[in-house]
């Protein structure tokens, strides 16, 4: 469920989830726009909020496909 990050050079190892101004701030990419889902001082609460995110464009994605 977890999308680590390839790259070497990011901080967080999850995408979405980058170090600014020493604090963690989660983001999303839907339909070619970005979202920002705040800044949090601890990594696992930026984490959450993405997956949070996640998990409702997903729920959203579902039901557009049973319409």
């Amino acid at each position: 469920m977890d999308e680590k990050v390839k790259s070497k050079n990011a901080k967080s190892g999850y995408t979405g989830v980058v170090l600014k101004r020493n604090k963690w701030q989660a983001y999303i990419t839907y339909k070619g726009k970005r979202y920002s889902l705040g800044c949090y001082f601890d990594l696992q609460d930026a984490i959450d909020a993405r997956r949070k995110a996640k998990d409702l464009i997903r729920k959203d994605v579902k039901g557009l496909l049973g319409f």
